[in-house]
C-alpha cells in the first residue's frame, strides 16, 4: 500500500509539473482563453512545490493580461526597440 501511494504521488508530481509548464508557455504567448480553461479544469486540485509557484505566477500574469494590457504584453514598440539595440552596449544608470 505504501509503495502504491508513493507511485501515485510521483505520478501526480509529474502531471503537476507538466500542466504548470504548459500554462507558463500559454501565458508567455498571451493565450488568455486557454489559461482560463486550464484553471477551470484544475479546479480545486492540490498542487505543491515548484508547480504550485509556477501556477501562481501564471495566475498573476493572467490578471495582468486582463486588467493592464499595456504593460502585460511586451510586443509592438517595445519589441521593435529591443531589436534596434541588439549588440549595442547598454548605458548604466
Amino acid at each position: 500500500m505504501v509503495l502504491k501511494q508513493k507511485k501515485e504521488r510521483r505520478q501526480q508530481a509529474v502531471a503537476d509539473e507538466a500542466i504548470s509548464l504548459l500554462m507558463k508557455l500559454e501565458a508567455k504567448v498571451g493565450r488568455k482563453e486557454d489559461l482560463k480553461q486550464d484553471f477551470v479544469e484544475l479546479g480545486k486540485r492540490n498542487i505543491n512545490g515548484a508547480a504550485a509557484a509556477r501556477i501562481s505566477q501564471v495566475k498573476s500574469g493572467l490578471y495582468s493580461m486582463e486588467h493592464s494590457e499595456k504593460t502585460a504584453f511586451k510586443c509592438g514598440p517595445l519589441a521593435v526597440n529591443s531589436l534596434l539595440y541588439i549588440g549595442k552596449p547598454v548605458k548604466g544608470l
